[in-house]
């Protein structure tokens, strides 16, 4: 009995190429860009209702350690999706001019190096600042 194909009969037609399209734009510069944009605008509009919500759940948590932990992670975990960005990239720099309006993305890599120079990481604000650079070139 073979078991491949068995199992083959339970895969829908086309699997194998969505699972490859999605792989593919998860490497598209528009990705970077939005998951960048994405994860920052969450993170500052739901902050708000749910520090709350953990001081509710432990009196013992402060509300200030908790914004500081998740601003470092949102923040870092952004990065690692902005930093695929290379303004130098034919690419890349359309993408970037299709987003230039985006007042948000402005917003969000001001935030950014404002965040990563408190904490004296000047590289990651020289990746920042090269993008924001070339956004205002628009």
């Amino acid at each position: 009995m073979d078991t491949d194909k068995i199992f083959d009969l339970f895969k829908s037609s086309g699997e194998e190429e969505t699972y490859n399209e999605l792989e593919q734009y998860k490497q598209h510069p528009l990705y970077f860009i939005g998951m960048f944009t994405k994860l920052i605008n969450n993170y500052y509009s739901l902050n708000k209702s749910l520090i709350p919500f953990f001081k509710f759940i432990d009196e013992e948590l402060q509300p200030e350690d908790v914004n500081k932990a998740g601003e470092f992670i949102v923040l870092s975990k952004a990065y690692e999706h902005i930093c695929n960005i290379d303004v130098n990239n034919k690419q890349h720099q359309e993408a970037l001019f299709i987003k230039s309006h985006d007042i948000s993305l402005k917003t969000n890599l001001e935030l950014s190096i404002k965040y990563f120079e408190k904490y004296e990481e000047y590289e990651k604000c020289k990746v920042l600042k090269e993008i924001l650079d070339f956004l205002n070139l628009f």
